[in-house]
């Protein structure tokens, strides 16, 4: 019989962005413009300050992924303009792209799978009249996870002491490549699944181990017999790919 394997797919919004991102995630919010652009939004329709339009969706669930779109009209081929999103005291630079008489930009950004408050999100753009920005909230709404019971070896919920120094290495290295925006759009198209394999552990249920509750699964788990060819999901570049504890 064939050993399975499982495949862990890490949910990482901030790598799915649309055109293209310059700034890493993680970056503090940087004030730009007066506090009369900004415009509240609570039914999280298109929100308009001097011809900056902000689109999000009124709500979205625990755990999701959600699609902003940020447009300005009337702007000079050659002088493209750059549109900063701004959630949760993160930045993000997103290039426009011409669409029809408009520029857009589109970026995914993620929500938390325990988030307890609504989200706030904003878009700034310079111009040549000045600096312009949209804001809109988006209603949270909770999910009911569900528990999953994994019994593993002891070591692996309460590590040895002398693996604690390598742990925590991984960790870094695993929170710096996850950070990591690139500045130009690596993938086109729809996502392709990777193996055929069925769902074994879906994404965000909340994981005992041993009995212990440690941390929600931000993953996908298919299952794969050893030697299956593993398809890249959509084009891109590895930033990280070595065996971790």
């Amino acid at each position: 019989m064939r050993r399975m394997l499982f495949l862990c797919l890490f949910c990482c919004a901030l790598g799915l962005a649309a055109p293209a991102c310059g700034a890493q995630a993680g970056q503090d919010a940087v004030a730009a413009g007066s506090r009369k652009d900004a415009v509240a939004a609570g039914s999280g329709k298109d929100t308009t300050t001097s011809g900056l339009h902000l689109s999000a969706p009124a709500k979205a669930p625990q755990g999701s992924a959600v699609r902003l779109t940020a447009s300005l009209p009337e702007f000079k081929a050659g002088s493209e303009p750059v549109i900063v999103f701004f959630w949760n005291n993160k930045s993000v630079n997103a290039a426009a792209s011409p669409v029809g008489d408009r520029w857009e930009a589109e970026m995914l950004i993620p929500i938390a799978v325990n988030a307890e408050k609504d989200l706030v999100v904003q878009a700034r753009a310079a111009t040549p009249r000045g600096m312009t920005t949209a804001q809109a909230r988006i209603r949270v709404n909770k999910v009911k996870w569900p528990e999953q019971q994994i019994s593993v070896n002891k070591d692996y919920v309460t590590p040895p002491k002398e693996l604690m120094d390598r742990i925590e290495r991984e960790r870094k290295r695993s929170a710096e490549a996850v950070a990591t925006v690139s500045p130009e759009r690596r993938w086109q198209g729809d996502f392709v699944r990777p193996v055929p394999g069925i769902v074994t552990s879906a994404f965000g249920g909340k994981r005992m181990f041993n009995g212990e509750t440690r941390s929600y699964h931000k993953g996908v788990d298919l299952r794969g017999g050893e030697g299956t060819p593993i398809k890249a999901m959509a084009g891109g570049r590895v930033l990280l790919a070595e065996p971790m504890y």
